[in-house]
């Protein structure tokens, strides 16, 4: 159970030395005997003291200037206590610098295209903001003053992402026992209209093939006949990729780390390693690029795609010097290495490859994925659905055959 006190100190007129402060305790039974007390002296002070065990035993202090103010405290912390989730308070005056900068090293297990992209968002948007502030006085209005603030400035996935990060912050917090709660509960995002892809016919897929140049070619099949991410196909080496068998192995990828830096290591999940089947055509036309590289299946360390002098791909330099060129010659300006993927999971679809089989092909951790995000409905097959809906509701009307009338001298033997 807390404690509540009540200091009273002021200067006692009545004693031989008026100028000497005098104070006296009392405990809250006595609160009537505060305020007689207080009017003997000449200004006069009142400082509440209410004192809590906390459930892991440590003790906490706090005052208050109004004896209202320190029961309605002492009231909620015993309430915190029953509910196992009173903390102290001192651990909650972390400035929100330090303890975002404790956050983003705290999981050694996250990628380092990850780390490096919620370290661009904590040092140049949330830290920039909450500074030095303590993380128990962020409250749930300022971080929506924030996101309204972004919204007028950025994209609602870039909100989204940085409100994620700060999410995660406050959520870690939570854990810490720094907060009871986190204030990004309840927040309101802009309303996010998720990127729909271009899905290009294999005619535009050759033509695209053709344009990125012949050291780039099999790269736009590889992501549109097996659905790979850039990341997948940059990191592939020869040994990778067994022609007598026909199949291909993703096993790591490239993604860029801090400050653009490329950096190789596992796919985004566990699902993300796998091995695929390839058909005759992508394995013809692997053969045909090994030998223009000058390399065997011998040379199983080297990257299957490299640069001129054999050295890895690096993502920025590739898209603006081969990938948007061709696109924009193509007439399909905007179109994404990764809208491949879109390509490669529509066609399944509209071959009748079940989910799961799709899913597994693709990288995804979840059927739902698959179905949500990758496969878009084509003008192709959204005539086909439409024609078959058509024909359900609109039969065509088959013609009855012609009865032709029988001859009176017709025996029975010939018909009627």
């Amino acid at each position: 159970m807390a404690q509540i006190t009540c200091r009273v100190s002021g200067y006692d007129l009545t004693c031989a030395e008026p100028t000497k402060k005098v104070s006296q305790t009392f405990k809250i039974d006595d609160w009537r005997k505060v305020k007689p007390y207080a009017k003997t002296l000449e200004k006069p002070k009142e400082t509440w003291y209410v004192r809590v065990r906390l459930t892991g035993g440590d003790r906490v202090n706090r005052y208050f200037a109004t004896r209202d103010d320190a029961v309605n405290y002492e009231r909620s912390i015993e309430t915190d206590k029953r509910r196992g989730v009173a903390l102290d308070p001192r651990s909650g005056t972390i400035p929100f610098r330090t303890f975002a900068t404790e956050w983003l090293d705290s999981d050694p297990s996250k990628r380092a295209s990850s780390k490096a992209r919620d370290k661009g968002i904590v040092n140049g948007y949330l830290i920039p903001h909450f500074g030095s502030r303590p993380v128990n006085a962020i409250t749930h209005d300022d971080v929506q003053k924030l996101v309204s603030k972004w919204s007028k400035i950025l994209a609602p996935s870039t909100v989204g992402r940085q409100f994620t990060t700060l999410q995660a912050i406050m959520s870690a917090a939570v854990r810490g026992k720094r907060i009871a709660e986190t204030p990004c509960e309840g927040v309101r995002l802009p309303e996010h209209s998720p990127r729909r892809s271009l899905i290009i016919d294999p005619a535009t897929v050759a033509q695209l093939a053709l344009k990125v140049g012949e050291a780039c070619t099999p790269m736009v099949y590889i992501g549109a006949v097996l659905g790979l991410r850039w990341g997948e196909v940059a990191a592939l080496r020869v040994g990778d990729v067994n022609l007598n068998l026909g199949i291909l192995a993703v096993a790591r990828q490239r993604t860029r780390g801090e400050h653009g830096e490329m950096i190789e290591g596992e796919p985004k999940s566990k699902a993300g390693i796998r091995t695929l089947a390839m058909p005759p055509e992508l394995v013809t036309l692997l053969q045909k690029h090994l030998a223009f590289r000058g390399v065997s299946e011998d040379d199983s360390n080297a990257y299957l795609f490299a640069g001129s002098k054999g050295a890895p791909l690096h993502y920025s330099n590739w898209r603006k010097r081969v990938w948007e060129p061709a696109c924009e010659t193509v007439g399909i300006k905007g179109f994404q290495f990764r809208d491949l993927r879109h390509v490669n999971a529509t066609a399944l679809a509209l071959a009748g490859v079940d989910v799961k089989t799709a899913q597994v092909r693709l990288g995804h951790s979840s059927p739902s994925v698959t179905l949500a995000i990758y496969t878009q409905v084509t003008s192709e097959s959204d005539r086909r659905a439409a024609t078959a809906v058509g024909g359900h509701f609109f039969p065509v009307a088959k013609k009855r055959p012609k009865i032709t009338a029988v001859s009176k001298g017709r025996s029975a033997k010939n018909g009627l």
